[in-house]
Formats: C-alpha cells, sequence, structure tokens
C-alpha cells in the first residue's frame, strides 16, 4: 500500500509542483493530514514546492487552522501541477471547486483516504487506502514511518489531534496499531493535551439554536425497537445529528440547506446492523439518476463510514425533493433492519 507511494515522492525532481486538496468544509482529519502530508513531502526534499488547498474549513478546524498556523489556499490556481494528492476525500464533489483539478490529463493523481466506500480510487495512479485505523492522520502517521522520518513535535501534534477527532476519540477504531502509533507520535514530542483543547471548541449559539430546532422538527418511524429520526435545519447539520442521536435516536438523518446546495448528516448507534457511508452513497447515486433524467443539472454525492456519513446535493433541490430524500432515507434503512431480523430470526 505504501511502498508505491514512497517511490514515487522519493522520485520528484527540485521545482516539482504538487497540489494537495481537502475536502470542502474540511474537518480536523483533512486539515491535519493535508498540512502533515505537505509537512513530510518537504522534509524529504526542501525544494519541491507543495501547496495546500481547501474549499473551505469547518468550525472545528479552525481553532487548528490558527492554533498550529496552517495556511490553507482558498483561490483556484493557475498552473498545472506535476501531481495532485487528495486526502480525507470519498468522491470528486467532495473537492467543491477544485474538483476538475482531477480531470487534467498528464497528471499524476494519488488517492490517501480511510472511508469505506471511495469512489476516487477509479481514477487513481497512486492509492493509501486503509479504513482499519479510524483516520486519515494516522495513515499519515504511517508514511512518516515507512519514509523513515520522524515527525516534528508540530505535525505530530496536529495528527494526534486529526484523529481524536475523527476517532470521537478512541470510541472507533481502537486498535493496537491505532495506540502504537498515537504511542509514536506522543513520543515524537506530540502534545496530546494540546491537541485534545484544541478540539474543545465551545458551542456557537447558532449550533445551539441548530440542535433545538432539529428537536422541533424531527420526525421518526419505529422499526423492530429501531428508532430511525429525520429533521431539518439550516446549519450544523453534523452536530445536530449527533444531538438527536444523543436525545435517543438510533438511525438519524439530518438535511440542512446551504445557499445552492443541500448538505445531509448521517449517524447511527447501530453500526454492526446498518452501514451509513453505504446507504448515504446509494441515496446519492439513486437522486443522482432520478435529478438528471432530463438534464445534466445536479450533483450528487455520498459516502462515509459505518457510524458517520455525508451527502451533498448541488444546487438545491425543492422542498418535496428534500422531503422525498428524508422519505428515502427511512425506507432503505428500514429495509436493511427488516432484512437483518428475519435473517437472525431464521437462524
Amino acid at each position: 500500500m505504501f511502498s508505491e507511494f514512497v517511490k514515487y515522492i522519493k522520485s520528484f525532481e527540485s521545482d516539482s509542483l504538487i497540489y494537495i486538496l481537502l475536502h470542502h468544509n474540511a474537518d480536523p482529519d483533512a486539515l491535519c493530514a493535508g498540512e502533515a502530508l505537505k509537512e513530510l513531502i518537504l522534509q524529504n526534499n526542501k525544494e519541491i514546492i507543495v501547496k495546500l488547498f481547501g474549499d473551505g474549513i469547518n468550525f472545528s478546524a479552525k481553532r487548528i487552522l490558527s492554533g498550529l498556523n496552517i495556511k490553507v489556499i482558498n483561490n483556484y490556481p493557475e498552473d498545472t501541477p506535476n501531481c495532485i494528492i487528495t486526502v480525507d476525500t470519498a468522491n470528486l464533489s467532495q473537492l467543491g471547486k477544485y474538483q476538475n483539478l482531477l480531470k487534467l490529463t498528464n497528471v499524476t493523481k494519488i488517492i490517501i483516504d480511510h472511508h469505506d466506500e471511495n469512489e476516487l480510487l477509479k481514477i487513481a495512479d497512486i492509492t493509501v487506502h486503509s479504513q482499519d485505523l479510524g483516520s486519515t492522520c494516522l495513515l499519515i502517521a504511517q508514511l512518516y514511518e515507512e519514509m523513515h522520518l520522524i515527525p516534528s513535535s508540530k505535525v505530530s501534534t496536529m495528527l494526534i489531534c486529526g484523529h481524536l477527532y475523527d476517532s470521537r476519540r478512541f470510541i472507533y477504531g481502537a486498535t493496537v496499531e491505532t495506540f502504537r502509533l498515537m504511542s509514536n507520535l506522543i513520543r515524537h514530542n506530540g502534545n496530546y493535551d494540546q491537541a485534545n483543547e484544541y478540539l474543545q471548541n465551545e458551542m456557537s449559539l447558532g449550533e445551539k439554536i441548530a440542535r433545538l430546532k432539529s428537536s422541533r422538527r424531527l420526525n421518526y418511524k419505529l422499526v423492530d425497537k429501531t428508532i430511525i429520526v429525520t429533521s431539518k435545519v439550516s446549519a450544523f447539520e453534523s452536530s445536530s445529528a449527533r444531538s438527536l442521536i444523543g436525545l435517543g435516536g438510533d438511525v438519524v438523518f439530518v438535511i440542512a440547506k446551504k445557499p445552492n446546495e443541500i448538505r445531509g448528516s448521517a449517524r447511527t448507534k447501530l453500526h454492526d446492523i446498518l452501514n451509513m457511508g453505504e446507504i448515504l452513497s446509494q441515496l446519492a447515486e439513486e437522486f443522482n439518476a432520478e435529478l438528471n433524467q432530463h438534464e445534466e443539472k445536479f450533483q450528487c454525492s455520498g459516502g462515509g463510514h459505518k457510524n458517520a456519513a455525508g451527502l451533498n446535493i448541488r444546487p438545491e433541490i425543492s422542498n418535496n425533493q428534500q422531503k422525498r430524500l428524508m422519505e428515502r432515507f427511512i425506507e432503505i434503512s428500514e429495509s436493511i433492519i427488516n432484512s437483518k431480523t428475519q435473517s437472525s430470526e431464521k437462524n
């Protein structure tokens, strides 16, 4: 998995140009993995030019951005790079305004990611992909080891930070290898306490209101003792989905209407039964076909992990279509639950 990447990176000549792309509304795992990868490439060869691009940073990542002095370019580049690397990105539309860069010819494309489903793997020249570690940041930590490089204290801290965020502080993906890599990062003077502090963001007034609205607007369906919840907000859909899980939902899907876009966030406690990444991938595929029957106007993408996933539709769809989106999520989830229940009863 790593050897081809390592060989390729070591082959770069001076003045080679590399673009690292984050998914839009980048979270701490994407931000920290992208910056740490940039530092790894430069540590191997300081003469290479590496630029980090991102179409927006989420609320949780903004404190890390300023605290660790990370610079993310938001403008569209004019030059053609030798290589493009995407980190923590599962599909093309997640790259926002930078997605057309992956359509460039004669440019090496590298995908580094840990999501269950990744459509970008089909167009990659080189892949570093594993679902086993719980974050893209720990994939980057492994790359440091494979290249026999020691990450700086700053890089070690950001890699710890990204993993703490995506693993929900070791709730998901806790393995022997995960703890080994985290231990090594601390050994390299990564500051665990500081990383944890960066993630202690006080909830804003807007986020509090969004959570309250999501609970007021929720609909639920009881399927064989499983509570499936849907709701709609105007912002903070991920936070709202987490809050509805805390209120008692077993499976939650919250959508938010953004300027020229619909975003969805799914969460579940039942990741041994339901895979949110697969469900939202199916939902995006269905709506992509349905919405573009007569004209290629909409871009629908979805995917993620078993317990948490996201969906994006651009441009925004009508209220009736949004309602249908939530209804279809319930239908798919209900079908899987009933199928698993029937199978269990037969056994």
